[in-house]
């Protein structure tokens, strides 16, 4: 359900916050089940690799949890949160997470994330010369 979906974020956020030393408080949610709190940790241990990667690739990379993307200059009024944003000097990854179940998402040119990938692209082209967009759903 949707509400499983929201508490697996939140507790997903808060890990990747605490990683980051960054302040947060741990969520409390009955739908915490251990199923649940696995898909996290895993989700949770490909985002720190992926940090750790780009901070050897780069010098101060930006790591942006829950960030908001503004992409209305492509599609009138259009923004969404990203899960996680990770730019260095030459990729700007943005990664999705998906916790539902008997929701099928497509990968394979998956419209949200490309629009939230030319948002994400406009905003790290004032820091570096961007040569790659990734785009990842776990």
């Amino acid at each position: 359900c949707a509400a499983e979906g929201t508490a697996g974020h939140a507790m997903a956020e808060h890990l990747i916050r605490k990683y980051l030393k960054q302040r947060t408080q741990r969520p409390v949610s009955e739908y915490y089940t251990d199923e649940l709190l696995e898909a996290v940790d895993e989700y949770v241990t490909f985002v720190t690799g992926e940090i750790e990667d780009a901070r050897r690739a780069c010098k101060s990379p930006v790591l942006l949890v829950e960030q908001r993307v503004d992409a209305s200059e492509y599609v009138d009024g259009c923004f969404g949160t990203a899960d996680m944003v990770i730019i260095t000097d030459k990729v700007a990854h943005i990664i999705d997470l998906k916790l539902g179940k008997g929701v099928e998402v497509h990968a394979e040119e998956n419209p949200q994330l490309m629009i939230y990938g030319l948002g994400v692209l406009r905003m790290a082209e004032v820091l570096y010369d961007i040569e790659t967009v990734r785009m990842t759903i776990y």
